[in-house]
């Protein structure tokens, strides 16, 4: 017999017995009907316990933080959990599972938005092509008087020379009221004498000066080249990129370099030095060439030498690779000037009329170039 069959009986008991009774009830009536329901009362205990939760019950939950980033992994497991003992708990887990989900997703939104943006990946840095010319840094160091101003407005005017490098510095000494380009001042003393013997220009303090200005800028830590051209040489960038390209194929970096354009000299109408080489006469020339500059700027002309000697000089010294290039330079104080300035040559030197240097431009790359400026 079940527990419940028990409780039965003992109520159908009871009633028989209350039935059968006189009007008064004796005392032993009231005895057993007090046993009877004391026994149907301990039935209903043993059949159902109290802490059982019944169908009816309400389902007690913890309820989730107001704020989505404050949402633990373990207070979602708790929340969850809560549910697993009733018939609805599987319509809350859902319900409280995509509720978990979606403030997740609102977090790892928020915490994404959070973040600096940036227009390139780390492994994706924008590096110039292979296939591109290299970089050139051009630089002329310009006498506020005589030709070469009206020459430099004139090349200027026409994107010529210097002008059309992937980018120029002009320097003088003083502001030039007749000239348009953008034009560097520094308070340097522009008069020099020449060596009596060699009639070069004693230079060397002059250019120093302005070199380490510019350097000291870093701005030729943006290219590949610099070039120092002189304002009467007939400068052609885009044949002097074609030739380093040629020259060093494997890479665009080609290492510690300077370009020798006469033999085995380097005039100053022209100088081409790479950028580990600019960078290592920067860092080092004070120290290490002192003594050169000595000898170039000694009180005995006929002893003294220009900048371009002693660049060369101090390089070497450096241990900076020389490389001679014979299509680089046609000059006058070489191998002869090609006045015609026919060849595949760089550079011709010198041209100070105005009319001269455009008629050698014209020679050089034909009359069509007039259409492109």
């Amino acid at each position: 017999m079940s527990y419940q069959h028990v409780g039965i009986a003992a109520s159908d008991a009871s009633r028989q017995i209350s039935q059968a009774a006189p009007a008064e009830p004796s005392r032993t009536s009231l005895k057993v009907a007090i046993v009877g329901t004391l026994v149907a009362a301990v039935v209903v205990l043993i059949v159902t316990p109290p802490w059982e939760t019944t169908h009816d019950a309400k389902l007690q939950h913890t309820e989730l933080p107001a704020s989505p980033m404050t949402i633990s992994s373990a207070q979602a497991a708790i929340t969850i959990e809560h549910t697993k003992s009733s018939p609805e708990s599987s319509t809350v887990t859902t319900s409280s599972s995509a509720q978990v989900s979606s403030m997740k997703t609102t977090a790892a939104k928020l915490t994404t938005s959070a973040k600096p943006t940036t227009t390139a990946k780390p492994n994706k840095a924008i590096k110039p092509s292979a296939m591109s010319l290299p970089s050139l840094l051009c630089i002329a160091l310009i006498l506020p008087y005589g030709f070469e101003p009206g020459l430099m407005e004139a090349l200027y005017q026409k994107k010529l020379s210097l002008f059309s490098c992937d980018e120029y510095v002009v320097y003088s000494n003083r502001s030039i009221p007749e000239t348009s380009f953008p034009l560097h001042t520094v308070m340097i003393p522009m008069d020099v004498r020449n060596n009596p013997e060699t009639h070069n220009p004693l230079n060397t303090p002059v250019f120093m000066k302005v070199l380490k200005l510019e350097l000291s800028s870093r701005r030729y830590l943006q290219h590949d080249w610099v070039v120092k051209v002189d304002p009467d040489t007939v400068f052609f960038p885009g044949r002097l990129q074609s030739m380093l390209s040629d020259a060093f194929p494997a890479a665009r970096d080609p290492g510690s370099v300077f370009l020798q354009n006469c033999k085995s000299q380097l005039l100053g109408a022209i100088e081409v030095i790479s950028r580990k080489a600019i960078e290592t006469f920067f860092l080092n020339a004070d120290e290490m060439c002192l003594d050169i500059y000595g000898e170039a700027t000694v009180s005995d002309e006929t002893m003294a030498f220009g900048e371009d000697q002693f660049m060369q000089r101090c390089l070497s010294r450096l241990d900076v690779q020389q490389m001679q290039h014979s299509d680089l330079l046609s000059d006058s104080k070489c191998s002869g000037l090609q006045w015609q300035c026919k060849g595949d040559f760089a550079a011709f030197h010198p041209f100070t009329s105005k009319d001269e240097y455009l008629a050698c431009v014209d020679n050089a790359i034909g009359p069509m170039w007039e259409t492109s400026t």
